[in-house]
């Protein structure tokens, strides 16, 4: 099946379950692969806050008919990550994710672009996001799809999470990739 017609839908709160179970099968495939980007797990001890980032109209799905393929959250601000910019200026793109079964068919460049079109609506110049620092196949994806790098950071985070090394990207919006 070819994934270049789906369409991208803004999260709803009886979709958190099947979000979580989403991510948690990206983040084992990637552990399998000895990728250190998502800790398996992670985010279904972090379901409250998950849940709230559906209830600010933060999280998006990508569905092919009635299969979820992907996922992307757009947040208006992460000073965290970002102390140093006009936080205003900018959409922080968090959770992109794929499944593995259209992988390489380009659903993760749409939804970048979907976070540009965001970003436009919200009168925002940049698209910005972040990996791992030691995420050498993410860092070239992102550069790949526009993306310059602004840096390592170290962010603390509450629990589950904790210290994370952090390398950090931007873009201008555009009209698409």
């Amino acid at each position: 099946m070819a994934y270049d017609n789906f369409h991208i839908q803004l999260a709803h709160p009886d979709q958190l379950d099947d979000y979580l179970n989403f991510l948690e099968a990206v983040a084992a495939w990637l552990d399998q692969r000895g990728v250190r980007q998502w800790l398996p797990g992670n985010f279904h001890k972090s379901r409250t806050y998950y849940a709230q980032s559906i209830a600010n109209g933060e999280t998006w799905l990508a569905y092919a008919g009635d299969d979820l393929i992907g996922t992307i959250r757009v947040l208006d601000t992460e000073p965290a990550v970002w102390p140093e910019v006009a936080l205003e200026d900018g959409v922080y793109v968090y959770n992109l994710a794929v499944s593995r079964v259209c992988a390489g068919q380009g659903v993760g460049s749409r939804l970048l672009a979907w976070a540009d079109t965001l970003a436009k609506r919200k009168a925002r110049r940049y698209v910005r996001l972040d990996c791992m620092a030691d995420n050498d196949f993410l860092q070239a994806y992102y550069q790949r799809a526009g993306f310059v790098s602004r840096g390592v950071v170290t962010v603390t985070y509450p629990d589950p999470i904790g210290k994370l090394h952090l390398h950090r990207f931007e873009r201008l919006a555009s009209d698409g990739v």
